[in-house]
C-alpha cells in the first residue's frame, strides 16, 4: 500500500554548520548511485552526478545575497507512491513544489530509485526557496510556524490526488495511527545500515535496541500543566513537588545511561589496546629477524613471514583499525588516544616493512621453488 512520509528541516545562513550547506545537498541528493530524475524550475538544474552543477553555483550565490539570518533553502523528502509509473511519481512531485512555491518561487527535485530488495522504496528530496524569482519577496512563508502542517497536509492532497487519477484506489494518511484506529505499533526509524544489514538476514544490533526499548513498560511523561490545579494552591504545590522529582529521576536515569554508555566503551578501548600491543609484539620479532638475514631470505624457510601469514596480520591490523574509529565518536578521550597513537604507528610501520620484506611472486617464484625444502 501506499505509505506516507514526510520529513521537513530547513537550512538558514546563520544556522548551518558552514557556507555552501544548500549547494552540497543539491549535490549530494542528485549522486548517479540514486538520483534517476532531475527536476526544477526558476533555477538552474543539475545533471545527475555533476556534483550540483550550475544549481549548486546559483544557491551558492543566493545564501551570500540573503540577509545573515535568512533561511537560505527549505528541505522536504517524501516517500512516492509505488503505484504510479515513473512518469506520474514525477508529475506528481512537479505538481506539488508548484503548490509550495506558488508557481514563482524556485525548487529542485531530484527522485530516488528503491534500493536493496525493496523495490517500493521510491522517493524524492526536494529543495525550496520561499523568494519570487524576480522580486525576491517571499511567496508561502515556509519559515512560518504552521508550514510544516501546511507541507504535510498539501502532500497527502496531492498524493491522494494523483492516486486517484492513475484509478488507484490505495490512499495516503497524515493522521496518526491511533487516530486511524490502527492498534499496530508504529515502525522505527533506523536508516539505511541497518536495512541493508537485515535485508541480508542477519540481525542488527541497532534493531534489538529498539525493540527492548519499546518492550520496557515506560511511564506515561508527566507534563506541568496535567499537575496544576488552579483551584487548590496546596495542590498546586504537591503537584509542582512530584513534577520536579520526576524529572530529577529522568536526569539521574539519563546519566547513568551516560556512564554506562562510557564504562563499555572505555572497556571496548582497553581491549583494542591490548590487542595491538600483543599484534606488534607478534609481528615484531619475525620482521627484524627477517630484516637481518636479508641477504639470505628464503620464505619457504620462514613460516612466520610467509604471504597467508602476513595476509592475516594486515587483516588483522585493520580490524583493529576499524574497531577503533569506532570508538573515536563523539569525542575519544586523549589519555587513550595518546596510548592507541603510538601503537598504532608502529603497527603502521610493521605491516609496510612486512610488505616489502615480501619477495616478489612473479619474479621469485622459480627460485623459491627451487629453494623450497625437499620432500
Amino acid at each position: 500500500m501506499a505509505i506516507y512520509s514526510v520529513n521537513v528541516s530547513a537550512i538558514g545562513k546563520g544556522t548551518q554548520k558552514q557556507a555552501g550547506t544548500a549547494g552540497a545537498h543539491v549535490s549530494y541528493i542528485t549522486r548517479s548511485t540514486a538520483a534517476v530524475a532531475v527536476l526544477a524550475e526558476r533555477m538552474p538544474t543539475a545533471r545527475i552526478g555533476s556534483r550540483g552543477g550550475a544549481a549548486r553555483k546559483w544557491l551558492d550565490e543566493q545564501e551570500q545575497a540573503d540577509r545573515k539570518n535568512g533561511r537560505v533553502v527549505t528541505k522536504v523528502m517524501v516517500a512516492l507512491p509505488h503505484e504510479l509509473t515513473d512518469e506520474q511519481r514525477g508529475d506528481l512531485v512537479r505538481d506539488f513544489c508548484e503548490r509550495m512555491t506558488a508557481g514563482r518561487g524556485s525548487w529542485l527535485a531530484a527522485i530516488h530509485r528503491p534500493s536493496g530488495d525493496d523495490a517500493r522504496n521510491h522517493h524524492a528530496h526536494i529543495v525550496l526557496r520561499d523568494k519570487d524569482f524576480e522580486t525576491g519577496k517571499v511567496v508561502v512563508g515556509l519559515s512560518n510556524a504552521k508550514s510544516v502542517d501546511l507541507i504535510r497536509t498539501e502532500w497527502e492532497r496531492f498524493a491522494n490526488a494523483a492516486l486517484e487519477a492513475a484509478g488507484e484506489v490505495a490512499r495516503i494518511d497524515r493522521r496518526s495511527l491511533a487516530d486511524q484506529g490502527e492498534t499496530r505499533e508504529p515502525g522505527s526509524h533506523v536508516g539505511p545500515a541497518v536495512t541493508a544489514i537485515e535485508r541480508r538476514g542477519e540481525v542488527s544490533a541497532v534493531r534489538v535496541r529498539v525493540v527492548c526499548q519499546k518492550s520496557e513498560k515506560q511511564p506515561k511523561p508527566l507534563r506541568l500543566s496535567d499537575l496544576i490545579f488552579d483551584d487548590d494552591p496546596e495542590q498546586e504545590v504537591q503537584d509542582l513537588d512530584e513534577w520536579l522529582a520526576y524529572q530529577e529521576r529522568l536526569e539521574a536515569e539519563a546519566e547513568q545511561q551516560r556512564r554506562e554508555a562510557i564504562k563499555f566503551q572505555n572497556t571496548k578501548r582497553r581491549e583494542i589496546l591490548k590487542e595491538a600491543s600483543e599484534l606488534a609484539e607478534r609481528v615484531k620479532g619475525p620482521v627484524e629477524d627477517m630484516e637481518r638475514w636479508n641477504s639470505q631470505r628464503n620464505v619457504w624457510d620462514w613460516e612466520e613471514l610467509n604471504p597467508d601469514w602476513v595476509s592475516g596480520r594486515r587483516d588483522e591490523f585493520s580490524r583493529l583499525k576499524m574497531r577503533a574509529d569506532e570508538l573515536m565518536l563523539p569525542v575519544a578521550p586523549r589519555g587513550w588516544l595518546a596510548l592507541l597513537r603510538p601503537i598504532f604507528e608502529l603497527l603502521q610501520s610493521l605491516m609496510e616493512r612486512m610488505q616489502r620484506l615480501l619477495p616478489d611472486q612473479d619474479a621469485k617464484w622459480n627460485d623459491d621453488l627451487d629453494n623450497r625444502p625437499k620432500m
